[in-house]
């Protein structure tokens, strides 16, 4: 359960995020500013191609087309006597950023990184204060991906179904996607290797042999969130 004035502050790092263009800096002393600013282009090539050589057709990049003219926003805390993280923060142009931290936190960077702060429509961050109290906020998340939720028993399984008003056209190529828990590794190890599953996460380590030996099976290691090395 999250208190009214908690939700408030993040639905709008939530809203904040969904601005972000890149995180450069560290923070440190008593309190700082942070301001993220967008990377300059790269120089685009001109020279022509040689002669005789098929010249490359570009693929077109998608280009959102604006639908409303932006407006700064921001929202600012007397002090940081009410106990949370942000002394302010401010939305101050479309791929701009400014948080100001009541305390230093050197692993903020790492932390907005992180699922929970996600890009959301600014319409359904609006609409936070009217939803069921009695359900979780991302009961019925929001979304402009390649699938949408079709089912969620929460604990047991969550599927997706392809959104067939996808804009890139033909995909996604997988029409559902089906996720299930099962907190025993052993267990899930033995779904995968009868078929009943196509893929497992966290394999224990104990099991790593048994993975690593048999030949239909391949072991992916994988980078954590906080880290750029691998395991």
């Amino acid at each position: 359960m999250i208190r009214p004035n908690t939700a408030k502050w993040a639905a709008l790092a939530l809203a904040a995020c969904s601005l972000l263009a890149a995180c450069t800096s560290i923070f440190g002393g008593e309190r700082r500013e942070t301001q993220f600013a967008p990377m300059d282009l790269p120089v685009q090539d001109t020279a022509l191609p040689a002669p005789g050589d098929p010249a490359d057709t570009p693929t077109p990049e998608f280009t959102p087309t604006p639908t409303e003219v932006f407006v700064p926003l921001s929202l600012s805390a007397a002090d940081c006597s009410y106990g949370g993280q942000f002394q302010s923060i401010q939305a101050l142009d479309p791929r701009t950023i400014r948080f100001t931290l009541c305390a230093p936190d050197p692993a903020f960077l790492s932390k907005i990184a992180f699922p929970a702060f996600a890009i959301y429509p600014q319409e359904w961050l609006a609409s936070i204060d009217t939803l069921d109290p009695t359900q979780p906020p991302l009961s019925n998340p929001p979304g402009s991906g390649p699938y949408q939720l079709a089912d969620w028993r929460r604990g047991e399984a969550l599927t997706f179904q392809a959104f067939e008003n996808y804009w890139q056209p033909g995909k996604p190529a997988i029409p559902s996607l089906n996720f299930r828990w099962n907190l025993d590794s052993g267990e899930r190890l033995v779904e995968l290797q009868a078929g009943t599953a196509q893929g497992i996460d966290n394999v224990a380590g104990s099991d790593y042999l048994a993975v690593q030996s048999d030949p239909s099976l391949a072991l992916a290691p994988r980078l954590r969130l906080s880290q750029d090395q691998a395991l």
